[in-house]
């Protein structure tokens, strides 16, 4: 993702994140492979983001998301790269 498309994330809004997998791959393909995402989630959400939903199928998840206010920018950097944000 070049630095242009990013989408800055304000404080204090509601996103719906969500990526699928290449092709017909699976994201998830146990019980530990969900188990260890929940896990990396929220490591990496404290602070940030206030989960309020999340749906994880083998192939793709969604997370009901709002910011905090005071979402730090160098975290918003680490977001972009890790998800790719849908303006619409």
């Amino acid at each position: 993702m070049r630095q242009t498309d990013l989408i800055p994330l304000k404080p204090n809004t509601v996103y719906h994140l969500f990526s699928h997998a290449v092709a017909n791959n699976d994201l998830f393909y146990n019980p530990e492979n969900y188990n260890y995402f929940l896990r990396k989630w929220e490591k990496f959400a404290k602070g940030y983001f206030q989960t309020y939903a999340f749906c994880l199928m083998p192939n793709h998840f969604h997370l009901c998301v709002q910011t905090l206010p005071l979402l730090q920018q160098h975290h918003h950097q680490q977001l972009a790269s890790s998800f790719k944000l849908d303006a619409s």
